[in-house]
């Protein structure tokens, strides 16, 4: 248990790199470093360090950021701040975000971020929503580009994953070609489709002619499952949500007529139903009673003329003041609600202006830090120089030339990694910032044009609402917990916010 009797604020660090290729590289140490010179600045005591080496952003792939948060929720370890680089480091995705950092503040912790504006003022609040939402975006796009070209590998007949079993890579990203366990593979269909095995009984088969895992185990009945369902092993890659389905570079181990006579053979399983959120539905378990908080949900109901009506309604009936509204009035006084809420052009021009000041005033400073790393580096690389023509020379002996080299490499390690390349230009952050606010200030028309895409639209209502959103039968929807932009935005409307108009601004507002 650690000392909590200390005057100083109690922290964390928490490092990631976004690939196993970074591990070696330089920004686990930059990152670690910049966040104990900020901890320090801070008056924050670092009692330990997290690091995910090559891990993504998933918040499930991450062990130490669980095992981080895990010691912010032990009261007596009394964490006051988690430190992070930069919110992407933190999350690439606007929900996760929300949500770890909804029980780091039940924790009694705050995200604190190196590199980012982010504290616990309104507009800090509303800083953190919007770099997380870019955050998100940024990996959106990302996975986009990376989506598309697998795509059109895959059309090439490229399997551009890893190769299954039966098969390797001579070379990286290379076709694949059998290898010794192909045989396996070929009897594992051929006994199948004898209708006589069951996978259980095929495994226990194929272990006793000698097919073994890499660790030289049985392999499970599981994955003798996947095998059979296969179509690569027959050639074939069909990948039916993105349309393709089309004959492989690679060599096949059975003819396409055995695999279609395994998928109608052994043992018949009944097919698995995923339960998807009903799309016909999408304030379903959003709203709840603002009676008994339960959340609403949302069916059919047949009427005499045998006409189908859609309605929300209450889970249980046996709430005193039971809900049933029809679909397209609650989901009517919805976008009423999105456009109480909705923010106005003005007070977008007055947040970007804000948010463009705080990102020059931050430009400024890193130019400044880049300029004293550019006059001190060319000393240390003419110093390093001295060093080798000494030691040329004679002057140094093998020892104090390894002393020396040490020495003056790390000070050049250290001057380079403190260099800071902008994530984005001023114009790409300015296109960022108009692209969100073009979103914000359409809220009603935007969550209306999202009826086709659901999924969106459920992120999208989770980004405007945090949590739940109450209604009653007589008072509407209630008072609900907006994220940063909506609630700023409604502390800006009462005169409450903390957002200061940059004067150019004030002069077009009252001009």
């Amino acid at each position: 248990m650690y000392d909590t009797n200390m005057n100083s604020k109690r922290g964390i660090i928490y490092c990631r790199v976004s690939s196993i290729e970074q591990v070696d590289g330089t920004s686990l140490e930059s990152q670690e470093r910049m966040c104990r010179e900020y901890s320090e600045r801070q008056g924050i005591d670092v009692i330990d360090v997290f690091v995910d080496r090559g891990e993504s952003a998933k918040t499930a792939d991450r062990p130490q950021f669980l095992k981080a948060i895990a010691m912010c929720a032990q009261k007596n370890n009394k964490i006051d701040s988690l430190v992070v680089y930069k919110l992407d480091r933190f999350a690439r995705n606007q929900s996760d975000h929300v949500t770890v950092q909804a029980k780091l503040k039940q924790y009694g912790t705050q995200l604190r971020s190196v590199t980012e504006p982010i504290d616990d003022t309104p507009m800090g609040k509303m800083m953190e929503g919007v770099l997380s939402t870019f955050a998100e975006f940024d990996n959106n796009i990302r996975t986009e580009r990376s989506t598309g070209g697998m795509k059109e590998r895959l059309k090439q007949g490229m399997w551009v994953w890893g190769a299954p079993l039966g098969y390797q890579r001579l070379e990286k990203a290379g076709i694949m070609v059998p290898n010794d366990q192909a045989h396996y593979i070929r009897l594992a269909f051929k006994e199948y489709a004898k209708g006589t095995y069951t996978y259980k009984t095929l495994s226990n088969f194929l272990y006793t002619k000698g097919f073994r895992s890499k660790a030289d185990k049985q392999i499970q009945f599981q994955t003798i499952q996947k095998m059979l369902k296969n179509p690569l092993y027959a050639g074939r890659i069909i990948k039916p949500e993105w349309g393709i389905d089309v004959l492989g570079q690679h060599e096949p181990i059975i003819s396409e007529s055995l695999f279609a006579q395994c998928q109608s053979a052994g043992r018949k399983h009944k097919p698995f139903k995923q339960v998807l959120k009903n799309p016909n539905f999408p304030l379903r378990k959003l709203v709840v009673c603002d009676w008994c908080k339960q959340p609403l949900t949302g069916s059919y109901s047949t009427g005499r003329s045998g006409k189908k009506h859609a309605y929300y309604h209450h889970h249980k009936q046996n709430c005193t003041h039971a809900l049933s509204i029809k679909k397209q009035e609650l989901e009517d006084s919805f976008v009423s609600f999105l456009e109480e809420i909705n923010p106005t052009l003005e007070f977008a021009d007055a947040f970007k202006a804000v948010c463009m000041d705080i990102y020059k005033e931050k430009n400024q400073e890193t130019q400044k830090q880049n300029e004293k790393v550019a006059q001190d580096l060319p000393k240390l690389l003419a110093k390093k120089k001295t060093i080798y023509d000494n030691f040329e020379e004679g002057i140094y002996t093998k020892d104090d030339f390894l002393e020396r080299k040490k020495a003056v490499e790390d000070s050049i390690y250290t001057a380079q990694s403190q260099v800071v390349i902008p994530d984005t230009s001023e114009k790409e952050f300015e296109a960022a910032l108009d692209y969100c606010m073009t979103i914000a200030t359409n809220t009603p028309k935007t969550w209306v044009e999202l009826e086709k895409q659901p999924d969106i639209r459920s992120r999208f209502q989770n980004f405007i609402i945090e949590g739940n959103l109450e209604y009653g039968s007589k008072d509407g929807f209630g008072t609900a917990t907006l994220s940063p932009i909506y609630s700023v935005y409604q502390e800006y409307v009462a005169g409450d916010s903390s957002l200061v108009i940059p004067r150019r601004i004030e002069l077009r507002f009252h001009g």
